[in-house]
């Protein structure tokens, strides 16, 4: 879709023009040297800055580094078992004083709110808020909050309510991730991963299976990916009015990165 719709205009969005627009930046401000702070894909970008402009870099610090040498499945693969990781850990920490609002089983308690809000979806706890929260919405809010260990408090909180019917503390983790503002519109953030991740991955042709065996243990990274490898496509977010929520898979071990079902 992205080919079909950009055609040669694809050359002018990609990692390398990116870089290109930071070094423009950097002068412009009059900086002489770039400081930067990098995040996930942000990395990459980093790294690419570095090597095309060595003698322009104060300090770098890149968090999260990606792999620019392995394929976009492998990538997709690691970052799931990433954020099964992290999810393992905000779980521990939930539970370790046996206080846990989400009870003995974090894991359980998420999914279960998923599949309910799926077939009940949750109001948005704003009258004057017509969104609703799904499977989708929720999973995005986990994913959104175990980007920083601060807000696990917050995630918690917003996931009992909305097993209570208030998704608003969910909404705002969504609102977050997908950088929304308060007057509904929303940055080209998922337009610009769709468009470079199109234009610099090779061009894949059906739909490529994961082993089951050996990542059985990310159930939120395929949800995770099925998810947001949608939305990109389709141009909506994990559940309200941009578009429902997408279902996670199930029975399946399968990447989506033509957004085709399974």
């Amino acid at each position: 879709e992205c080919y079909a719709t950009y055609g040669s205009d694809l050359t002018f969005y990609s990692t390398t023009e990116t870089v290109r627009d930071m070094e423009a930046l950097r002068a412009k401000l009059g900086d002489p040297k770039l400081t930067y702070l990098g995040y996930s894909y942000g990395t990459l970008l980093g790294a690419e800055y570095a090597s095309a402009y060595p003698g322009k870099v104060r300090a770098l610090v890149l968090d999260g580094a990606v792999d620019p040498t392995i394929s976009s499945i492998d990538q997709d693969k690691t970052q799931a078992a990433g954020f099964q990781l992290a999810f393992s850990h905000y779980a521990a920490s939930c539970t370790k004083n046996g206080k846990c609002a989400l009870g003995n089983d974090p894991e359980g308690f998420v999914q279960n709110l998923m599949a309910s809000s799926d077939k009940n979806p949750v109001p948005s706890g704003d009258s004057n808020d017509k969104r609703v929260v799904e499977g989708g919405a929720i999973l995005l809010a986990v994913i959104s909050a175990l980007y920083d260990e601060s807000q696990w408090s917050q995630l918690t909180t917003a996931l009992t309510d909305a097993s209570k019917g208030d998704g608003s503390g969910i909404l705002a983790l969504d609102d977050q991730y997908n950088e929304r503002q308060d007057d509904g519109t929303y940055s080209n953030i998922e337009d610009a991963k769709a468009t470079i991740g199109c234009a610099e991955d090779r061009k894949l042709t059906g739909v490529e299976l994961l082993p089951s065996r050996g990542l059985a243990h990310v159930p939120f990274g395929f949800a995770l990916y099925e998810l947001l490898d949608r939305h990109r496509l389709q141009g909506t977010v994990g559940g309200g009015q941009r578009g429902r929520a997408i279902k996670p898979l199930t029975g399946c071990r399968v990447l989506l990165p033509t957004g085709t079902g399974c």
